[in-house]
């Protein structure tokens, strides 16, 4: 069973894909509304959307750097459930 899970705050409008959960050692700007988390090896910890509106454009490709084609396809597979309906709550977790 895969450990990644995508949490969502509506009143941050932000969310966060957990790839593992090693400890961060740095960020990298991808652009200004998407940051990915690197460990100490350069493994992705887990990516940060600044715009929930991030979510419904997600284009896999401009990750293919720090997600491998399995994390890809789960993200993906994570944004397919019924998001985008949630998307007014408050919280939500999908794993």
């Amino acid at each position: 069973m895969s450990k990644c899970k995508l949490t969502i705050d509506a009143d941050a409008n932000a969310a966060y894909f957990y790839v593992n959960d090693s400890k961060v050692f740095k960020t990298v700007e991808v652009d200004e509304t998407l940051l990915v988390d690197l460990d100490s090896e350069g493994n992705t910890v887990g990516v940060e959307f600044l715009s929930l509106q991030r979510l419904s454009t997600f284009d896999a490709e401009m990750l293919s750097d720090y997600l491998t084609t399995e994390d890809s396809a789960e993200l993906e597979t994570l944004l397919e459930k019924p998001l985008r309906s949630y998307l007014m709550t408050n919280h939500l977790v999908l794993n």
